[in-house]
């Protein structure tokens, strides 16, 4: 399995828009599927995951320069066992190749299943952002998660 940091928009576009995918990263506020397009920004940094062929992508929005926000989109079907070594490789590769020392998410407190996929993967939970997204028409909570890099590894 590889990482590798992309800027090729269209293959970020098909990934984040997938069917399966989207509904879970928009809110009432996201555009239909086909009008929403990647931000083109190079503090953000879309990292794709392949063996072979694209396993799905992990789009990191800086906080700061080391407190990064993750935002996995991983293919249906690397689900289950699958996405949580995809994941777990994926940290240890971010901790390697880039300054990040501190990743976080938010993720809606309904959906349960992405919350223990965090905790399963080495976050912990540090709070909850409190009627922070529109979904549904509805205000929800987001459960805030987040792992630091160990001490012993330093970036290049």
């Amino acid at each position: 399995m590889t990482f590798e940091r992309t800027a090729d928009y269209a293959l970020i576009k098909s990934i984040i828009t997938h069917p399966e995918i989207y509904p879970l990263v928009a809110d009432d506020f996201s555009p239909r599927p086909e009008f929403w397009e990647p931000i083109q920004n190079d503090e953000i940094w879309y990292v794709l995951a392949k063996e072979d062929k694209p396993l799905g992508l992990f789009a990191l929005i800086p906080d700061n320069k080391i407190c990064w926000k993750a935002h996995p989109c991983l293919l249906p079907e690397t689900r289950g066992k699958m996405s949580r070594e995809i994941t777990k490789q994926f940290v240890q590769w971010l901790w390697q190749n880039t300054p990040c020392r501190r990743l976080i998410a938010e993720i809606p407190e309904f959906n349960r299943v992405v919350i223990k996929y965090a905790v399963d993967c080495g976050m912990t939970q540090f709070g909850v952002n409190e009627k922070s997204l529109l979904k549904g028409g509805i205000l929800h909570d987001q459960v805030m998660l987040g792992i630091s890099r160990p001490k012993e590894l330093t970036w290049a």
